[in-house]
Formats: C-alpha cells, sequence, structure tokens
C-alpha cells in the first residue's frame, strides 16, 4: 500500500480497470486553488455502487474517465482569491467527484458548512444519496401526497433516503430488499415489501398492495426481470425513474413494454453538471431537514481507505445496509517542532524511555527540560547529564503524578519561567502483576494512580496551556491483554481514551502503545526475545532497542492519528505458533490480510500476464487445464473473500457466494490475461473451478502463447516495417537493454 503519511497527496485509482484487487492509493500533486476555489483535506468520503461499476468497467463514460467519490466532507486548507464567507479550518461537505483523495480543489460555491452535531463520516454520508433522491422524486418524477412509489433496493444508501423524502412528501411506499433486510425497512415503517432479488412475484404482490390500481411510479436501479415487471405495475401515465447504469432502454424498448408510461433514465451529476447552484440549493433543503429532525442519518459502516479493496468488496456482495464511508487519514501536520525557547516536562524522566525522551529532546534543540520522578536521581541520569553540552538546563523534581498539588505547582513553576512550558511527556508508570484472585484495591491503584491519576491530573493543569505536545506513553497490554496485568491493562487504556478525548476538544494528545523494550523499562529484565518466545505467551514477538526507539519517537512525533502501537512482530512466526495471541483481533486481521496474499499470489496486473502467458505456452491440454484451475482459484480467493483452500476444483460457485458482479470481475479478469471471453452463465449455473477450466480450454487457441506475450525471436531491426516496430514498443518491456537500443536506434534512424 501507498505509504499515505509520506505522500502529500494521493487519490484512489484502479491500476487497471476490471478488477476491484487492482484499486490502488496512487501519489498526485495537489491543486492550488484559482479565484472562487477552495482546497479542502479531505476526511472522509462516501462510497457509490457507481464506484464498483467503474471499477469492473461497467459504468459507461462518455471521455472513459470517471473519477471516483461523489461526495465528502474534510476541512478548508486553502482559500483561493474572491472567496467569502469560508476560511481555512472551516468543517464542509459537499458533492463532488474525484474526492477519494487527500486533497480536492473545487469551487467555492460547492462547499457547504457542516451541521455542528455532525462527524465527518456522517456527513459524507449525506449529499450523493440523499440530493439525488430529492432530484429524481421532486424535480423529475413530481411525487405528490397520496401516490404510491415502489422503491428498489430500498434497504440502501439512496433507497432509504428516498424512503423518508417520499413520506416527508406524502407518498405511500412500497419497498425492493432482500428479506434478510426487510427488518431494518419495517423499522422505518414499511409494512409493504418485495424480494429484490426475485423478479417472480413482482407482479402480483405490488398489484395486491394497490388492489390493482398499481403504482405511480418506480424509483429502480436495478436489472433483468425487473425492469419489464416494474413497468408492468404502473398506473397510465406513471413514472419510471431509472437512475442505474446497466439495462438502459431505446426509445423503441420502451415503446415496446409500454406506450403509456413516462421512462426517465437519470444521471443526476450529469444533468446538474452546468447548474452547481441547483445542487447547493437541494443539499441547503435536506441538511435544513436533517438539522430539523425530519430526515434521519443512514446507518453507516466505516473503512480506512487504505482498506478500500474490502470496502468495494463489502459493497459488491449486497450485504450493507445504508452507506459506506471511506475514512481518509489526516496528513502528516507541519508540528512547531521542539524549541528552544521552550521547557518540556518528563514525568518518570529519570531513567528508561522517559530519560531516552529528553535525548531525544535535547538532539532536537531543547535546551530546557525538567525531569520529575520519585526519586531525586539515578546514575543512569547522572552519566547522562555529565555529557550534555553547555547551555542546555535540566532540572529534576522529586514528585508523585498522582499528587495533583505537586503537579499544579511544578506546572505553574515552568508556565511562570523565561522558556514557558511547550510539551509534557508522562512515561512515569509502576507494575504490581498478579492474577485477579490477587489483586487488591491497594494493588490495582498502585498501578493505576500513576497512569489514571497522573494523566488526568495532567490534562486538567495543562488545558489551558498553549502545548505543541502531549504525549502518554502506554504499553501494548492495553491492546492484546496479559495474564496477571489486568491492573496494568486498565490503566494503559485510559490513557488511550484520554488522547482521543483531548482530541474531541482540540488540544494536542498522542498515546504511544509501546512494545517491549529489550534493555530499559520496569519489564526489561523479563523481556529478551528468546524469554518471551520460550514462554510461548508472545511467539513472534520481539523487543524495541534503545536506538530503534528513539527513531520511532521521532518519526511519530508528526503522527496525525491520536494512538499508534510500535510492536516489532515476526509474523511468520506468530502465524505458525497456533497461540491465542495470533487470534487477538488486532493481529487476527493483519495475519489474515498475509495469508491472502499469500493465498491469490498473482499480486498485481503484472505477475498476472506472466502466470496467464505461462498457460498459453503449454502444449499438453491435461498440464493446461491444471494451471488454468491453480490461475483460476488465485484470481477468485480476494473477488469471493475465500482462502484458496475454499475453492476445491469441484466446489459449486454459486454455493460459495458467487454473484453476478464477481462473475463478471472475473470475466474481466480472464479476457484481459487470456485474451477469451468467458460465458458468465457457466459461473452461475452450478460452475466449479474445473467446469470453468474446461470451458476455457475450449476458447483458448491451441497453439502457444500470442506473440504479445514473449518476445519475438532473432529480430531483423535493420527491416522494421512500421506495424512491427510499433509491436515492439508495446512490448518494449520484455525486450532486453540491447533489443531496446536497437529498436531505438532503427527508429531514430527512419525519422
Amino acid at each position: 500500500r501507498l505509504q499515505e503519511h509520506e505522500a502529500e497527496n494521493f487519490l484512489l485509482a484502479p491500476a487497471q480497470s476490471g478488477s476491484i484487487d487492482h484499486l490502488a492509493l496512487q501519489a498526485t500533486t495537489r491543486s492550488t486553488p484559482a479565484a472562487g476555489e477552495l482546497e479542502i483535506e479531505v476526511q472522509a468520503a462516501g462510497l457509490n455502487f457507481r464506484d464498483v461499476l467503474y471499477t469492473l468497467d461497467m459504468y459507461p463514460t462518455p471521455d472513459g474517465k470517471l473519477d471516483m467519490g461523489a461526495e465528502c466532507a474534510g476541512i478548508v486548507r486553502r482559500v483561493g482569491e474572491g472567496v467569502s464567507g469560508i476560511k481555512v479550518g472551516d468543517r464542509v461537505m459537499t458533492m463532488v467527484t474525484g474526492c477519494f483523495a487527500r486533497y480536492r480543489t473545487l469551487p467555492a460555491e460547492m462547499v457547504l458548512p457542516m451541521p455542528a452535531k455532525l462527524n465527518f463520516a456522517q456527513a459524507a454520508s449525506i449529499p450523493s444519496n440523499f440530493i439525488t433522491s430529492w432530484y429524481v422524486l421532486h424535480e423529475i418524477g413530481k411525487i405528490k401526497a397520496g401516490e404510491t412509489v415502489l422503491i428498489h433496493a430500498a434497504a440502501g444508501g439512496t433507497g432509504m433516503a428516498a424512503i423518508q423524502i417520499a413520506k416527508a412528501a406524502g407518498a405511500n411506499i412500497i419497498g425492493s430488499a432482500h428479506p434478510s433486510k426487510w427488518g431494518l425497512l419495517r423499522k422505518m415503517g414499511l409494512t409493504q415489501l418485495i424480494h429484490s432479488r426475485d423478479a417472480s412475484e413482482l407482479e402480483s404482490r405490488v398489484m395486491a398492495f394497490t388492489q390493482g390500481a398499481g403504482v405511480d411510479a418506480v424509483l429502480n436501479s436495478l436489472t433483468g426481470d425487473f425492469i419489464s415487471k416494474s413497468f408492468a405495475v404502473l398506473k397510465p401515465g406513471g413514472r419510471f425513474l431509472e437512475i442505474g447504469k446497466a439495462g438502459l432502454l431505446s426509445e423503441e424498448a420502451v415503446k415496446a413494454l409500454r406506450t403509456d408510461v413516462q421512462y426517465f433514465p437519470i444521471d443526476v451529476a450529469a444533468a446538474t453538471a452546468g447548474d452547481p447552484a441547483a445542487i447547493t440549493r437541494i443539499h441547503q433543503t435536506i441538511l435544513a431537514a436533517v438539522e430539523a429532525g425530519a430526515y434521519d442519518l443512514l446507518p453507516i459502516k466505516t473503512f480506512d481507505i487504505r482498506d478500500a479493496k474490502q470496502a468495494y468488496r463489502y459493497m459488491q456482495s449486497g450485504k450493507h445496509t445504508g452507506k459506506i464511508v471511506l475514512e481518509i487519514p489526516a496528513a502528516r501536520q507541519q508540528q512547531p517542532g521542539i524549541r528552544a525557547d521552550a521547557s518540556y516536562l518528563i514525568t518518570g524522566g529519570l531513567s528508561g524511555i522517559g530519560l531516552l525522551t529528553a535525548r531525544w529532546l535535547v538532539e532536537q534543540g531543547a535546551t530546557s527540560i525538567c525531569l520529575l520522578g520519585r526519586r531525586a536521581s539515578t546514575p543512569e541520569f547522572e552519566a547522562w547529564k555529565a555529557k550534555l553540552a553547555e547551555g542546555v538546563q535540566i532540572s529534576t523534581r522529586q514528585a508523585d503524578v498522582s499528587d495533583r498539588s505537586q503537579l499544579a505547582a511544578i506546572i505553574r513553576e515552568l508556565q511562570t519561567a523565561d522558556k514557558p512550558l511547550r510539551g509534557i511527556f508522562h512515561a512515569a508508570g509502576s507494575l504490581d502483576d498478579g492474577i485477579l484472585l490477587q489483586q487488591t484495591a491497594e494493588r490495582f491503584h498502585k498501578v493505576t494512580r500513576t497512569k489514571i491519576d497522573g494523566s488526568w491530573h495532567l490534562h486538567e493543569l495543562s488545558k489551558g496551556l498553549d502545548l505543541d505536545y502531549f504525549v502518554l506513553y502506554s504499553t501494548m497490554v492495553a491492546l492484546l491483554g496479559n495474564p496477571g496485568q489486568a491492573n496494568h491493562a486498565a490503566a494503559n487504556t485510559f490513557m488511550d481514551s484520554l488522547a482521543g478525548y483531548r482530541r474531541a476538544q482540540g488540544l494536542p494528545a498522542m498515546s504511544i502503545n509501546w512494545g517491549m523494550w529489550d534493555t530499559i523499562g520496569a519489564a526489561a529484565d523479563r523481556n529478551s526475545a528468546a524469554k518471551l518466545n520460550q514462554t510461548g505467551k508472545f511467539p513472534g514477538m520481539e523487543t524495541i532497542s534503545p536506538e530503534s526507539g528513539l527513531a520511532a519517537i521521532h518519526y511519530l512525533m508528526t503522527w496525525p492519528e491520536e494512538q499508534v502501537a510500535v510492536l516489532p512482530v515476526n509474523w511468520k512466526a506468530l502465524a505458525a505458533s497456533g497461540t491465542a495471541l495470533a487470534e487477538r483481533p488486532l493481529f487476527a486481521r493483519l495475519l489474515e490480510d498475509l495469508r491472502k496474499q499469500d493465498d491469490s499470489s498473482p499480486t498485481g496486473a503484472g505477475q498476472e500476464q506472466v502466470q496467464a502467458a505461462n498457460i498459453l505456452q503449454l502444449q499438453d491440454a491435461a498440464a493446461r487445464e491444471k494451471s488454468l484451475v491453480t490461475f483460476l482459484r488465485q484470481l477468485l480467493a480476494p473477488i469471493m473473500n475465500l482462502s484458496a483452500d475454499q475453492l476445491g476444483e469441484q466446489n459449486s460457485l454459486m454455493e460459495l457466494g458467487m454473484d453476478s458482479l464477481m462473475a463478471i470481475e472475473l470475466k474481466n479478469m480472464v479476457r484481459k490475461n487470456l485474451h477469451v471471453e468467458i460465458d458468465v452463465k457457466v459461473l452461475l449455473k452450478n460452475g466449479n473451478l474445473s467446469k470453468l477450466a474446461v470451458h476455457i480450454m475450449e476458447l483458448l487457441p491451441e497453439s502457444a502463447a500470442p506473440a504479445s506475450a514473449s518476445t519475438p525471436q532473432a529480430i531483423d531491426f535493420d527491416q522494421l516495417d512500421a506495424d512491427t516496430s510499433q509491436k515492439l514498443l508495446e512490448q518494449a518491456e520484455n525486450l532486453s537493454e540491447e533489443e531496446l537500443e536497437k529498436l531505438l536506434q532503427a527508429l531514430d534512424g527512419r525519422s
């Protein structure tokens, strides 16, 4: 994945269309706002079905290009000339394409202020579905009170928005959805429901619901028999409002179905492209209704944009209700840095990780540091202090961080000195291990007062100060647990939560869940990698050296999130251990991702093409079929979110969860790599890998791979015609350096 914290800007796009597996974050440049424009740093963006269709080559685009993403919420970072009413730092939302990116520049008239009660994910869930529904039902459909509307895919984002808009207009509603989602729709007040994957009973059920009268309008996004059946239930003069992109009807096809109804294929983005004011007007109306409580927000499931493939596959599977939102990690911020004219406070600073932090501060230019500890000094501190350069002032205070009055006096003293306090690092901690039955209130308090009481006192005493840093040193125990350390886990979890609480208030904060150190810290004597793995409690877990710890501190000080873990792990050793540690949620997901990468080992288009070329070169039919099965299994594993072991040759793909979109994605992958068009029916009618391989074998040429799959032999570079030159250029990556040089010389000589 793209190192998103290193790239100034990125966007999500398929490396090549046709497969979700080729989605990737791609580095790109920022666009400076022109007059009347502004730039937002996107915090969250709504995922829509058209994004999935675009990735699968199923979305019609006149110019062959579509910027993914159609709605987002974020923070204004730059403002162009002539923009009024909006300033840097404002939280805004918009309906705009190309927003699966960290930064998006757009006309200022297209953004609206976010309602204060919404978070970014909630704001990003509103524009596309609600604006589309409003535009289709009111601007095109002219829906009126007392009319009946059939809303297909009613449990999706647009469907749920349309239900609320139609109800507010006084319309009666019939909804289609999978029966597993009917409960949700009943909670929204719908009682008339039909199956969205079985059109056989559509007509009879709708006519029964309407006592034979039919419906006034259909809001459609389905395909196949649902289109003709929906036409059949329209009243004379009814409106068929088509927002889908597949199965669009020609004028002749509409007349063949019904001559007495109106058919509206609607592309809201295209229809309003030249009139952003119309979108803004509708958007304002919707936000006012949301703030007034007339419309409820959609249920939301969020994914990090770095996990976009999982989000797309989740939408592709049709399992979601409401809205899927991609959250974009914040950019690494330019921190003020460590300042020579400021002072810094480190609790637990006389030894271990606290003293290591002091060493880092001095290396970064700090000249005034106060180290707080329960002891007056330590040999470790004295040895370090003796080596300090002149001009660096290191003071010590003997105090207990759980004593609020002692802390208050120290912070007041630092803040009123010549170099005001600009950073707090809470590294103090203590251990008192024991199984839960052996714990007492006093033993719990011994650990929690340092972490919980101390961090809370530091928060309250400093929240009015202009701090650059407020860093809490937590541990991996808060994430993973550890037998005998319930008190330690609880105390550190509090600090993790405090960091989030401070961030929500606009205050600086970061909690670092440190792994185990090898030579410093309260548990250093038990933390050698050998000891850890011998105990069996932490297989694969390695330790942090002081040098790597210093590097981590330096790197993390510009980290955008409020919580981050530093855990050196040997993933192969952990996966092979079969222990409970590997099943912890934090690790289980990472190990599952690694396993899927191994199972579906074409890791990119280039490797897939190499494997396909090798298959095409095989002359033996049995060997080719066997290789095809392996290749298809590798293609299908990520598409169906299964391991290769679960894809047996004779297993029915439909029973394993294959659906039409998955079949189309596989068809696209086979076309791109093997240059044949497979019949999707083979996949959807009790097909399995063995049958599919035989089907492809019948389509493949008997000879070896086509010329494009390998470099032609015995090329005569002195006798190249235009066609041959073009073919060689198209496969330049297959030429040797010598052959490429000859080709370029020949072309240069011809020109």
